[in-house]
Order: structure tokens, then sequence, then C-alpha cells
């Protein structure tokens, strides 16, 4: 039994050749086109024809016609369904670990490309990385990244794991957004909310508000039916340090109301202002106002938010309309419970027990 080794480096016709033309190279792609089952002339054909053109030539090179076939049938089925994937190759010697990543292009950023690579190059205990980027008229940007570990290194890696960890290194607040409207709505209506109102939010809000007190903001604004509707929200925000603070938050089409105006209204309700936050968000149309108030209870009383939220907001809407007294009364709706007219009743009691 004899063996020939033959040491050195590729001349560079063996990278610019299509891999077809290359000796050796040409037997794994006709294995990976014959296991496929695709016709030559074939779209799905064609497209695994382009994608083993296209991958990095070590890995021609260096990769198994199993792998091979593992891989790009991977990569063809990225085309019908884009999201962030990862396919790991161990050199046969131990010597390093080919990475190749599958991410949108437009969220392909320096800052993203940094993240990947030092989430990589922990998971693999990495010495050194190298990292090759391909950006294309293709909807995804591939990052080869080659990782050689730590000398007697042997990691343990869960690829669905990093595949998870790199998809929320990928993914930003508008796609947080927009699966949470599609989880309560599905898939037509919440992607259509997500559309039309969720890219209407503008960047200062994005900052503050969570992608799920969004999706409610989004279902509120949503819920407006004309110029004269209002739409209101009281809540109490789960944050870290935002305890004993509520969030008052107003929907109005055209004009803000006056702080001179909603001020006293809160007041007498038995809520202190602490700030405000005013948001525009024009989703075609007409521009919807956001004024979200970060508010405290004056009163010493304990009140279940949950129950008396709707009779707190739709009590603000008849005082704001005209329809109920602004007075100290309004109180009794988060110290006692009641709603807007059980206040209007006592409130004729006190006048006629004041005129007797």
């Amino acid at each position: 039994i004899g063996e020939e080794r033959f040491l050195g480096l590729f001349t560079s016709g063996a990278y610019s050749r299509r891999p077809w033309d290359i000796p050796l190279v040409r037997h794994k792609y006709e294995a990976v086109m014959a296991r496929s089952g695709f016709r030559r002339d074939s779209h799905s054909g064609k497209a695994l024809r382009h994608i083993l053109e296209t991958l990095p030539r070590d890995e021609l090179f260096q990769a198994s016609a199993e792998e091979l076939a593992d891989t790009a049938m991977g990569i063809l089925a990225l085309a019908q369904r884009q999201r962030t994937r990862m396919f790991v190759r161990r050199d046969r010697y131990s010597r390093f670990y080919s990475v190749l990543v599958f991410l949108p292009q437009n969220r392909f950023t320096p800052d993203v490309r940094e993240r990947i690579e030092n989430l990589l190059k922990r998971a693999f205990h990495g010495e050194r990385v190298d990292t090759t980027v391909h950006v294309s008229e293709a909807a995804l940007a591939r990052m080869h990244v080659v990782i050689r570990p730590r000398a007697g290194e042997r990691p343990q890696v869960d690829k669905g794991e990093i595949e998870l960890r790199l998809a929320q290194i990928v993914r930003n607040w508008h796609d947080e957004l927009r699966d949470i409207l599609v989880q309560r709505h599905g898939d037509d209506k919440g992607l259509k909310l997500a559309n039309r109102f969720g890219r209407a939010l503008p960047s200062g809000y994005i900052e503050e508000v969570t992608p799920w007190i969004a999706a409610a903001d989004v279902e509120t604004a949503a819920s407006l039916k004309g110029p004269e509707d209002i739409r209101l929200s009281l809540y109490r925000p789960r944050r870290k340090g935002a305890e004993g603070t509520l969030r008052f938050k107003l929907f109005r089409f055209g004009a803000p109301i006056p702080l001179s105006d909603a001020l006293p209204i809160m007041e007498n309700m038995g809520l202190r202002v602490l700030s405000e936050h005013p948001y525009t968000m024009d989703p075609g149309g007409s521009v919807i106002h956001i004024q979200d108030f970060e508010v405290a209870a004056s009163l010493d009383a304990e009140f279940d938010l949950d129950l008396i939220k709707d009779a707190f907001g739709l009590a603000f809407e008849r005082v704001w309309r005209g329809e109920a007294e602004n007075d100290s009364f309004n109180r009794l709706i988060l110290g006692a419970g009641l709603d807007w007219r059980q206040v209007a009743v006592l409130r004729a009691c006190c006048k006629y027990l004041l005129q007797t």
C-alpha cells in the first residue's frame, strides 16, 4: 500500500474556475447534484448549481460530498424561508471549525458582524477567528467564519442554541413587534398592523418603549374611529426601577390635548403628573398624537388597577368632553372603585344636602 502527498498552495485558477471544471472537486459536485434528485435544467437544479459555484472554494476542497450536500440543500431551503441560519463543519484533523452564517442583508452591520464573531469565538473556544463576508443581490448576506480553538480544546457545541442566539443578535425592535402582533391577530391582520402602524412609530418612541407595550399601543391607535375619537390607557410599567409609578396614555387624531386641560382632570382624579412624553405617528392620512404621561397616585388607598382602569379611562373622557364635572369627587374612581355615573349620583346628593 502506497501513498502520495502533494504539498503546497492552489493556484489562482483553482479559485476562479467553476467547480465542475476542477479535478476532484467536480466529482463532489456531481455527487451533490445526483443526491439532490433535481433535473439540471430545473429551477431548483439551477439554484443548487449556483449555490455550489458561489460557496467558499476551500469548502469545496475540504468538505466531503455528504457535507457539501447537506450544506447546499440547507442553503437552498433558505430561498423559501429567509431566516438566520448557521452551517458548521469540523475540520477532519480538528484544527479548526468552518462556520457559514446566513443573515438578512439589511440587518448586516459592523456591530452585528462583531457580535456574531464574539459569540462564535466563545462557543467554539476560539483562539483566533478569520471572517470573510459575501454580499450580493440576494436577500441574505453570508459570513464565512473560520475558528481555531485553543490547543487541546474539544468544544461541545449546541448548534440549535447558537442559532437561536444568532437570531436574537440579528432581530430588531420591529421584528419583535411584528411577531407579537401576528401571534395575537394572525398573519394577515398582524402584518397589516405592523406595516402600517408599527413602522409609523418614531425613533424616540422605539428607544423608550418595549415591543410588548408598543403592540398594545398599535392596537389602540388602530381602533381610533375619527378626528373626534379618543383612546386612553392606564397601566403599570414592569421595567426595573418603575415601582410605584403608572403610565397614562392618550391617543387622538389631529392635535394633542393641551397640557393645561389634561393636568387638572388627572389631579382631580387622584393622579400626580411626573412627566410627559409626546409622540406623533403618521400611518397614512391623519397624524395620530400619543401623549404618554408618567404619573403616581396621590391617594393613600389601595386599588386594583386591572379592575378600575377601564372606568378611569371612561371617566376621563367624559370629563374632557364636558359630560361630567371636573372636581375632587372623581377621586372616588380610584379610591372607591366607582364609575363616573355613580360619582355623578353622589355629587348630586351632596349638592342637594348642601342646599337643604
